[in-house]
C-alpha cells in the first residue's frame, strides 16, 4: 500500500509516478493497472483518491528537469502515472498486489488511516 496525503497552500495540478519494465495495461475507469512481465501480474488499485486515474506514457525526462550525466538508458521502461488537476487537499491510497490464484480483493485493508496514525508492529 501507497499512501499519499495531499495538501495545497491553493488548488493546483499533482503527479504521481512510477518506473516499470512491465507491459502495462489499464482498465477503461483508469483505477486499476496490470503490470505483466516474465507471465506475472502485479495488479495496482487506487482505493482512495476521486480525482485519481492511472496513465501510461515512456519514461523519459520531463521538461524542465535535471538530466544527470551518465544516467541509464530510459528504453524500455515506462512511467506509470496519476495526474490530478484543481484538487487543493486529496488522500490518495493504491494497492500493489501479486495477480494471481491467491488473489483475494478482500484480503487486504481499504481503510484509510491518517498518516499521524500510523504504527510500527
Amino acid at each position: 500500500t501507497v499512501q499519499d496525503e495531499i495538501k495545497l497552500l491553493e488548488k493546483g495540478e499533482v503527479y504521481w509516478f512510477g518506473h516499470t519494465e512491465a507491459d502495462v495495461k489499464i482498465s477503461e475507469d483508469g483505477k486499476t493497472v496490470y503490470l505483466d512481465k516474465n507471465g506475472k501480474v502485479l495488479i495496482g488499485e487506487i482505493i482512495h483518491g476521486d480525482a485519481a486515474k492511472f496513465t501510461v506514457t515512456p519514461a523519459g525526462h520531463l521538461p524542465g528537469s535535471y538530466k544527470p550525466a551518465g544516467q541509464k538508458s530510459l528504453a524500455g521502461i515506462s512511467r506509470l502515472t496519476i495526474h490530478m488537476e484543481d484538487i487543493k487537499e486529496q488522500n490518495l491510497m493504491v494497492t500493489f498486489n501479486c495477480y494471481d490464484d491467491t488473489y483475494d480483493p478482500n484480503s487486504f485493508s481499504k481503510e484509510w488511516v491518517p498518516l499521524s496514525e500510523w504504527k510500527v508492529n
